[in-house]
């Protein structure tokens, strides 16, 4: 694959990711560096996919119900006494979330992360076997 083919690439996972609620994700600014004359330059197309796949893959995993699962039994185990049942989640000023919600309603996103990282996988043996 060249550049052209990671372009072509982010593209299509940009209109993805901001179709599906995810604009931050997709924003090119995020990938990139501050040159030592204050010039923004955007990381190469392959290092941009990356970046942007794996932010998204940390987006879903702290969005998992298994990741929720997890940081409860972890809390629980701390507690010398008492037990947290569930946890709730306000929308500070300014947020754009509508409502509370419990975390216990998150989804499970297990099967989407273990294909994403998969693809983050293949980019890697891609680009090596290049």
């Amino acid at each position: 694959m060249d550049d052209n083919d990671y372009l072509e690439l982010i593209k299509l996972v940009t209109a993805r990711l901001v179709q599906n609620g995810f604009p931050e994700i997709a924003d090119e600014n995020l990938y990139g560096t501050t040159d030592d004359d204050g010039r923004f330059r955007l990381a190469a197309p392959y290092q941009r996919l990356l970046q942007m796949l794996k932010a998204f893959e940390r987006q879903l995993k702290i969005t998992d119900a298994e990741t929720y699962a997890k940081a409860l039994g972890i809390i629980n185990n701390r507690l010398r006494r008492g037990y947290v049942e569930r946890v709730e989640v306000e929308p500070a000023d300014g947020e754009t979330i509508r409502r509370s919600y419990f975390l216990s309603e998150l989804p499970n996103r297990q099967a989407v992360r273990s294909e994403l990282n998969s693809l983050i996988a293949r980019l890697h043996d891609t680009r090596e076997g290049a």
